[in-house]
């Protein structure tokens, strides 16, 4: 039910994965804006919606355990 989102947020990692984790960025400020811009295209994308069916899968397997 959320493979369209998955690959759509996967595709937003992929964007923006070299450039926060290599040091790239010259500025705490630089980091900062990148970082709020990869967030707001996770977000638009629908990684809400992906945390909320793991977790609705998570909380259905702990209620039969």
């Amino acid at each position: 039910p959320i493979s369209n989102e998955i690959a759509a947020t996967t595709n937003v990692v992929m964007e923006y994965r070299d450039i926060i984790r290599s040091g790239q960025l010259e500025s705490q400020d630089e980091v900062d804006a990148t970082v709020d811009e990869f967030v707001a295209k996770l977000k638009a994308n629908n990684v809400d919606k992906i945390v909320e069916e793991v977790q609705r899968q998570v909380d259905e397997w702990k209620a039969k355990k």
